[in-house]
């Protein structure tokens, strides 16, 4: 039941406010503070709703419970449907885990609301934590790939030698095994008519497999 709340934030147009995803059991949800970006305020209506620079309007969020209606430190997107898709012209800022964090240049929610927060100096830190970590993986990501090209180039010409004597050999083994397919199976197969096989409807001697699972005697 929708109920008249008196917003508890207060906004000014041009004001940054952090945006945050959300978290889900079931159908309940609440913000994934680990899961946000910046925008700002374009449009404050006389209810004390806002509208976002990307367009989102935004309201205050509660719960009403057993007669009892709770009011949030934060505002929730006015619409969000199951599947909903709130893209944000700013940075994506998200740790997807214990050690992972992740910034992309886009952002882009899925599922679910989205909750919109007053900008505090807890949500400034976080983005530069964030970022540093982000950073730091990848550069230990880069290392670990030059580390395999410089391990790959080493081992290039040993392999190129090997594969040189080898291939050879592996090629005369996949022929040897047609053959003796064609010889000790095929001309026992009752699908082989005259050299051709009705199964599969191709002349035996030019086939290259060494396997067939019509093979049935005669």
């Amino acid at each position: 039941m929708k109920v008249n709340v008196e917003p508890k934030l207060k906004f000014e147009v041009g004001e940054e406010v952090i945006i945050c995803g959300s978290s889900s059991y079931g159908n309940i949800y609440w913000p994934n503070k680990d899961e946000f970006t910046f925008t700002t305020i374009k449009e404050v209506k006389k209810d004390g709703s806002v509208v976002v620079e990307e367009g989102y309007k935004f309201r205050q969020a509660y719960k009403t419970q057993y007669g009892f209606t709770n009011v949030f430190d934060y505002f929730r997107v006015d619409r969000a449907g199951e599947h909903s898709k709130f893209t944000f012209n700013n940075k994506q800022y998200e740790r997807y885990s214990s050690v992972l964090y992740r910034v992309d240049d886009k952002c882009i929610f899925y599922w679910g609301p989205v909750y919109l927060f007053k900008k505090t100096k807890d949500f400034e830190d976080k983005m530069i934590e964030f970022q540093k970590n982000h950073e730091i993986r990848l550069e230990k990501e880069r290392q670990a790939q030059e580390t395999k090209a410089i391990k790959d180039a080493k081992e290039k010409p040993f392999k190129d030698a090997y594969n040189e004597v080898v291939n050879p050999l592996k090629e005369e083994y996949q022929r040897k095994l047609a053959e003796a397919w064609k010889e000790y199976f095929c001309k026992s197969c009752k699908h082989n008519c005259n050299g051709n096989c009705t199964q599969w409807n191709h002349e035996i001697s030019t086939a290259s497999t060494s396997t067939c699972s019509a093979w049935e005697v005669k």
